[in-house]
């Protein structure tokens, strides 16, 4: 496991390795989103759900890019990265990663897979003879797919905040822990799993974690604005600040974690244009088509269980049954996530600079969709009325009633409890986007015979199938059309 060089040596060397001194910074500062004619239709139907979804969830930020074919057609910032100083959002503004580091990470996996330099199904005790005896048996493989019964943080982790220096400073923050359930048996989520899986990279490539992932992934493929998050350490131009909630509140994160325990896993800063970069490695030939095939077969337990994750990706359907490829992330500071539909050739990465306990899956699907499905947007008429309304939570049902005002093609549904929510038309027929505090569900709408019908769905990720049928969170009826 390579050492990384002395804290104020390596700062200055990944900086200038990763172009983020503060005078490049500013090469990349752009302020205009980018629109390519091609998509200039469904544009003014993802600023209106952006634009709501700020207010209605009280994000500071937020940062969408869309690809197709293999060229990004749409990227564009909302809200502000500096809430205090009233900075928008653009483009090139950088935010943590979150866990969608994971998916960088095993993107620069499967480059030394298809070299030959590693055997996913060796055990790790073949690259990592000092591990734990009991981590000694597990495979790269399960560390990628979260099969190695390593735990995620746990509250006796020896997580200090400051400046790991080494991969091997960064095992000892969890070698300590025991393993969940013997290697193979079940899936569980883990952040310390990647840390063990860039050590091995490392040993493999003969570089550094960040060394080779800058000179083997990050340059190739363009993505300029990617890297370690040095924030305690430098200054950066064009880095937004970090927000969480507390009571209701935007609070901003003035003493942030320093992430260099988790680069892997965690620890990187990226922009939704260079997320959506990253998986044109998976159809521009930069990972051959084997090696791809690969990556996106779901992994099976020991017992022959199939689980919906591949090589680090998981494998899903959004609510119409469409393929996609996707990861998410949250922590301090961020939400994230990015999507590739490959049957449709589209890509979709959302990034906030909060802690926003969401559905980003859900809401960056139904972005992607207005890009899809080349129909019209749906046309309400406008209505003010009062509707039946049965929502669940926690298993419990309960039946009230809510107004519905529908004004301009934009609406709004107050509940009885006092929850809000927007509705905004999509382009395909009888669905909408039903804007939340935690993101933008699918909503379904129809008349028949003078009676209106609702249901909304939340469906997450990791499915096998779609969740058309799933039983809606929210229904409402109303008489009259739509």
């Amino acid at each position: 496991m390579k050492r990384l060089l002395p804290i104020y040596a390596a700062v200055f060397i990944f900086t200038a390795a990763f172009g983020f001194t503060p005078a490049s910074c500013a090469v990349y500062f752009q302020l205009e989103p980018f629109v390519s004619k091609d998509v200039k239709k469904p544009v003014e139907r993802v600023r209106i759900m952006a634009n709501k979804l700020l207010e209605v969830s009280k994000i500071p930020g937020l940062s969408i890019a869309v690809s197709q074919k293999g060229k990004i057609v749409y990227a564009e910032g909302f809200g502000y990265s500096d809430v205090a100083k009233k900075i928008p959002v653009n483009p090139e503004t950088q935010f943590r990663t979150a866990s969608c580091a994971k998916v960088i990470t095993i993107t620069a996996l499967g480059k030394l897979l298809q070299e030959g330099k590693l055997d996913l199904n060796a055990v790790i005790d073949k690259y990592l003879p000092n591990l734990p005896p009991s981590y000694r048996t597990i495979t790269p493989l399960q560390l990628a797919g979260h099969l190695s019964g390593l735990p995620h943080y746990a509250d006796d982790d020896k997580i200090e905040n400051r400046f790991y220096n080494s991969t091997e400073e960064a095992l000892k923050v969890f070698s300590h822990q025991k393993l969940l359930s013997p290697p193979g048996t079940k899936y569980s989520y883990s952040t310390h799993g990647f840390t063990v899986l860039s050590a091995l990279m490392e040993k493999v490539s003969g570089m550094a974690f960040l060394d080779y992932l800058n000179k083997d992934l990050l340059k190739p493929l363009n993505m300029k604005n990617t890297g370690p998050d040095l924030r305690k350490h430098q200054s950066y131009t064009n880095l937004a600040r970090l927000y969480d909630f507390k009571d209701h509140q935007l609070i901003e994160e003035r003493n942030p974690e320093d992430v260099s325990y988790k680069w892997a896993g965690g620890g990187l800063i990226s922009t939704p244009s260079d997320l959506v970069k990253l998986t044109f490695a998976y159809t521009n030939g930069f990972l051959k088509k084997e090696t791809v095939q690969q990556m996106f077969k779901p992994q099976h337990l020991l017992s022959g269980e199939i689980v919906q994750i591949g090589i680090g990706w998981r494998i899903s359907k959004d609510i119409y049954g469409r393929n996609v490829i996707e990861h998410a992330g949250g922590m301090e500071g961020a939400r994230t996530v990015v999507c590739m539909f490959p049957d449709q050739e589209t890509a979709i990465s959302l990034m906030v600079n909060a802690s926003w306990a969401s559905s980003i899956e859900e809401t960056a699907h139904l972005f992607a969709q207005l890009f899809m499905d080349d129909q019209e947007v749906n046309k309400v008429k406008d209505i003010e009325t009062e509707v039946n309304t049965s929502s669940t939570l926690d298993g419990k049902t309960v039946n009230g009633t809510a107004q519905l005002k529908f004004k301009g093609n934009i609406g709004n549904l107050m509940l009885a409890d006092g929850k809000h929510y927007t509705i905004v038309p999509l382009n395909r027929t009888n669905v909408y986007g039903l804007i939340s505090t935690q993101g933008i569900y699918y909503l379904e709408m129809k008349s028949v015979n003078q009676q209106v019908t609702a249901k909304a769905i939340a469906y997450g990720s990791q499915l096998k199938d779609s969740a058309i049928d799933k039983a809606p969170f929210l229904q409402f009826t109303f008489a009259g059309s739509l």
